[in-house]
């Protein structure tokens, strides 16, 4: 089974583009990878845009690399504040990471992921 049949029942018909952070395709290709909850979580894209600009900031003190982290707080800056985020989370047995699409169109936003 690949990845994005395991993902349907989660997923549903939102799709992960090629653009995506690569560490992503390994997490996602973990055999010991879950999904943190049966729904994801919701949010606004103000509120994302918060979360992960402070996550972030803070890998420079942490020192951990957040692939994808960038790229991502990048995007929810240019989405209207108040735009519906759905944030699904994946834990594997070496990363974790989230995948974060418009709740409306199901358009990708972006992904992060951590080395755990």
């Amino acid at each position: 089974m690949n990845v994005t049949e395991r993902l349907a029942p989660v997923l549903g018909s939102r799709l992960i583009p090629d653009t995506a952070p690569r560490q992503l395709t390994a997490l996602l290709a973990d055999p010991g990878m879950h999904t943190v909850s049966d729904q994801p979580a919701h949010l606004s894209a103000d509120e994302a845009l918060q979360l992960w600009g402070l996550r972030l900031r803070n890998t420079a003190i942490t020192g951990k690399s957040l692939h994808g982290a960038a790229r991502l707080v990048d995007a929810l800056g240019r989405v209207p504040a108040t735009t519906e985020i759905e944030q699904f989370g994946f834990i594997g047995d070496r990363m974790a990471g989230a995948v974060l699409f418009d709740r409306q169109d199901h358009r990708f936003i972006g992904a992060v992921v951590v080395e755990r």
